[in-house]
């Protein structure tokens, strides 16, 4: 399953193309005009009262850029959901913005859907005018968890975006407390739909030829109450030769009672071949003269879908696809039903056919559709096989599931689509229906090798559970289940199964131990020795190639290089490097560069370390799909910073338009723990606080433990540098539990000597009465991880060793800066302008640079630190 980018339907994202002399409603667009300032306006009607018409006339008539969304049922996914309100919103913006926007989209689901939106609204608050996002036909939506998510994008929707809701029913949550934020004069209230008397009369004498009286219209309009389907229905009566007093009294009942009765005599007043041609097509969700001559079975639908458009019989032609109609929801329920009803054995037939020519045109997730309203479940297993490696890489796994769910209980599927149904369990986190049916399939596994099926099938069928057993194991953490199912199986694997061991596990992460295949971070010797025994398993039956493979030993070397095993890291990384190339995924391609550069720049040989970057950026530069040049532009800076180069260090942060007033999102978190330690060197450390503070809640979310550390460490840094040890050393604390309960090194330890002078004071501080408090009650870090991590670092220069010892307390990064104004004759207040400070803070960070050096005064401070070579 290489990286695809998910195919987005235009017509779901474009407004509604409305026919011409429709009658124009006024009151309807100035209150929705008047509403443009609030955050939300919910449009509530039952079926007919013209709300996508509405909304579309009056996008059109005030001219507000738009984005529109149609919602069909299987937006029920969240991935599918989100991903289309994603590309709608990039509709309202331009340039670099729209293209972040298209680029989030493609981020799902490799992070949250709470992060997601958080970048979402980020990206909004661009807006530079007013603009309206419409969400139509909302009623569509059953899942609670969007729910929730929408009404979280509400709460924090920016201020120039109006968000307009549509739907058959009341909203699914409350929309009081948004409304009660917005001035009277900003909320559209109750938008009462119905046709007044006036818009009545001139749609009735617009679409009539019969005359009529202004007391009859009157009359049908009170009767109808403004319904806007039922005076449709009506139009079409009359023209159709019932009387005026016949289609009156025919308004008896609810509104549906009514819809049947006038969609019946709409119906058999149709010629025949036009009214059978209506009922069988009635089943398409959509539909074109190829389709319906498929599902009818005879030629002419292109004649007789121009008639019913024509006969403004309630089709509509769909936005950029020529050719395509679909026919008015509540008259296709209406028409579907009544052909249901007078054969079931008709209806699936009708259904069975869709199936089979949208499978045919490549439509499969509508052939799916039909399937299931046509109990087809072999047509269902066959279509599942064929929109599985689609689905999977475009992340609808929701959808997939349902569509799973569909086979009733007594249906046996094959075991290979129900490993597939198990990998789904695991990816939506329900591990443990995952777990069952991973046992249900082991026991398959068992009546298939006693009923004599081949060594091949059952080999296959192994190694698709051992696969799937993997990944719940990446998921749970449950290491003794997996080396308790491997044991002895492992020399049987099957050859590669493209529909498994292919898998696609990173579309844009720089690292691949910021995937769920990196296990979030977690290290241990657990991770190592099954790594090591999947991989070897793998190797020895010619899987060398194999995308897992591959993924799980980039991991493990990523891992080496932060347990600091570097030529264990390097020795992989060598080991791979063709299979890894001939691959060609950027997903593995950049990770591997990129790695073997840090290598490089641990042993002190920046060039190399860039020869291997620059290999990735090439690579990053023929793959354009994805967020990789901005990575790498990210980790470039980093290379900067530590080879000293400042001024191309901000070069780097210029190109990634990054900014100290930016709100940072998770899905651009690699850049910014970039930028906020480029922060940290122009003397900005409270902007890379702040930055710092905004990201931790949403690392907190996604679970990722490498990320945790980094954060707290870099924090702890920081306050360091300013002079606030009694808040950096807690921070610290913090890294370092992390850090000792997965071994790591490298995080700490490419910080350089800053960070080695801050882990030597936590060192201290753990043995002195006089600073342990700072630590509270927290639980201790074990002094044999802080000797292996300060041993680690690369020993100092002799002429700094011989400065640090003439030194009680190291100075600061802020002192330090200090005493190279001074060497450079700059005044108290020049030195104030330089680092951004206050005369008397200045004067405050002298006294304690004097006290460090043991001095009195600047010439004094000069001599010191001449003679300890600082």
């Amino acid at each position: 399953m290489a990286l695809s980018v998910p195919i987005v339907a235009t017509a779901k994202i474009s407004v509604p193309t409305i026919k011409p002399h429709l009658v124009e409603r006024v009151r309807l667009h100035d209150a929705l005009t008047a509403a443009i300032s609030a955050r939300i306006t919910p449009i509530c009607a039952p079926a007919g009262y013209g709300k996508t018409t509405l909304l579309a006339m009056w996008v059109q008539k005030a001219g507000l850029r738009c984005g529109w969304l149609s919602i069909d049922n299987m937006d029920n996914d969240e991935i599918r959901f989100w991903r289309y309100v994603a590309h709608a919103a990039g509709r309202l913006l331009s340039g670099d913005a729209e293209s972040r926007i298209v680029q989030l989209a493609q981020t799902l689901p490799a992070v949250s859907i709470i992060t997601f939106i958080d970048a979402l609204l980020n990206e909004l608050t661009e807006l530079k005018q007013h603009a309206v996002l419409v969400l139509d036909d909302y009623h569509h939506i059953m899942n609670e968890r969007i729910h929730n998510q929408l009404s979280y994008l509400i709460d924090y929707l920016p201020e120039r975006l109006h968000l307009i809701i549509a739907s058959r029913m009341a909203l699914p949550f409350s929309t009081k407390k948004w409304r009660l934020m917005d001035q009277p004069s900003e909320n559209a209230g109750d938008l009462e739909l119905s046709f007044s008397l006036e818009e009545a009369s001139r749609y009735i004498r617009d679409c009539v030829s019969v005359p009529l009286a202004t007391e009859q219209i009157e009359r049908l309009q009170q009767r109808t109450e403004g319904w806007i389907v039922g005076l449709q229905l009506a139009a079409a009566s009359l023209r159709s030769g019932i009387s005026f007093e016949q289609l009156l009294n025919s308004f008896k009942g609810d509104r549906r009672d009514i819809a049947d009765y006038l969609f019946h005599e709409v119906l058999d007043r149709l010629p025949d071949e036009l009214r059978d041609f209506l009922l069988e097509v009635s089943v398409l969700f959509r539909m074109d003269a190829e389709l319906c001559d498929s599902v009818t079975g005879r030629e002419g639908s292109a004649e007789l879908l121009n008639a019913l458009y024509r006969s403004n019989l309630f089709l509509i032609p769909i936005e950029d696809q020529h050719g395509w109609y679909r026919c008015h929801p509540l008259f296709a329920e209406y028409v579907s039903d009544r052909m249901k009803k007078s054969s079931q054995q008709r209806w699936r037939l009708l259904h069975a056919r869709a199936s089979e020519a949208m499978a045919d045109r490549g439509f499969t997730g509508e052939a799916i559709e039909h399937a299931i309203a046509a109990q087809q479940f072999a047509q269902l297993e066959r279509l599942l096989g064929r929109q599985l490696p689609l689905s999977m890489s475009s992340g609808e796994i929701v959808l997939l599931l349902r569509w799973f769910d569909s086979f009733p209980d007594g249906y046996a599927i094959a075991p290979e689509l129900m490993l597939f149904h198990a990998f789904v369990l695991v990816l939506t986190g329900r591990l443990e229906d995952a777990e069952a049916m991973l046992r249900r399939l082991e026991h398959l596994h068992h009546e298939l090798k006693e009923e004599g099926a081949s060594r091949e099938r059952l080999d296959e069928l192994l190694s698709g559970i051992l696969f799937v057993r993997s990944n719940l194991v990446f998921s749970s953490g449950h290491f003794e289940g997996w080396f308790a199912f491997t044991e002895g199986i492992l020399h049987r694997l099957a050859p590669e199964n493209s529909a498994f061991y292919t898998f696609n596990y990173n579309l844009g992460e720089p690292f691949v131990r910021r995937t769920a295949m990196g296990m979030n971070g977690v290290l241990s010797e657990e991770t190592e020795k099954m790594a090591q025994l999947f991989t070897s398993a793998l190797d020895s039956h010619g899987w060398e190639e194999a995308l897992i493979n591959l993924y799980v030993k980039l991991s493990l070397a990523e891992g080496y290089y932060e347990w600091n095993r570097l030529e264990d890291c390097r020795r992989l990384l060598r080991s791979i490097e063709q299979a890894v190339f001939k691959r060609g995924l950027p997903g593995l391609l950049i990770p591997h560069r990129l790695t073997e550069a840090r290598c490089y720049m641990a042993a002190g040989k920046p060039l190399l370390a860039n020869q291997a970057f620059e290999e990735a950026w090439a690579i990053a530069l023929a793959a354009p799909e994805g967020p990789w040049l901005d990575e790498l532009r990210a980790f470039r800076l980093r290379m900067y910073l530590q080879e000293g180069k400042l001024a191309a260090a901000k070069q780097a942060a210029e190109e990634l338009k990054l900014s100290p007033s930016d709100k940072p999102t998770f899905n651009r978190e690699f850049r910014y723990l970039s930028y906020v330690r480029l922060l940290s060197k122009l003397r900005k450390e409270n902007d890379a606080l702040i930055m710092l503070e905004l990201l931790r809640p949403q690392t907190e979310r996604e679970g990722l433990l490498s990320s945790l550390a980094e954060n707290a460490m870099l924090q702890a840094l920081h306050r360091y540098q300013l002079g606030h040890m009694e808040e950096a050393l807690p921070l610290l604390h913090e890294a370092l539990l992390i850090g000792e309960a997965n071994g790591y090194i490298r995080t700490f330890t490419d910080e350089g000597d800053a960070m080695k002078a801050l882990l030597e004071r936590y060192a201290a501080a753990q043995s002195s009465s006089g600073e342990s408090a700072a630590l509270g009650e927290a639980k201790a870090v074990s002094a044999d991880y802080l000797g292996r991590l300060l041993a680690a670092f690369p020993a100092p220069k002799k002429a700094r060793q011989i400065a640090a010892a003439k030194l009680a307390e190291p100075l600061t990064r802020v002192e330090q800066e200090l005493l190279r104004q001074l060497q450079a004759g700059a005044s108290n207040k020049q030195i104030a302008a330089e680092l951004s400070l206050s005369e008397g803070t200045v004067k405050v960070y002298l006294s304690n640079l004097y006290g460090k050096l043991g001095v009195s005064s600047r010439t004094q401070a000069l001599i010191a630190a001449q003679k300890m070579g600082l």
